[in-house]
């Protein structure tokens, strides 16, 4: 890789992190980030190795 860097996460695992840090409010408090909790929650739900989407 060009600057001997490799990435320590694959996409999955970093949407379902960013996905997460909305969900639990992590790191702000800015309006603009708040979001749904309920609704992230149903939406990470949905990726795969999450339990069952209801």
């Amino acid at each position: 890789a060009e600057l001997n860097w490799r990435p320590r996460r694959d996409a999955r695992e970093a949407l379902r992190e960013l996905l997460a840090g909305i969900a639990e409010g992590a790191g702000t408090t800015s309006p603009a980030m708040r979001s749904d909790p309920p609704l992230v929650r149903r939406f990470v739900n949905r990726l795969p190795g999450h339990g069952n989407p209801a």
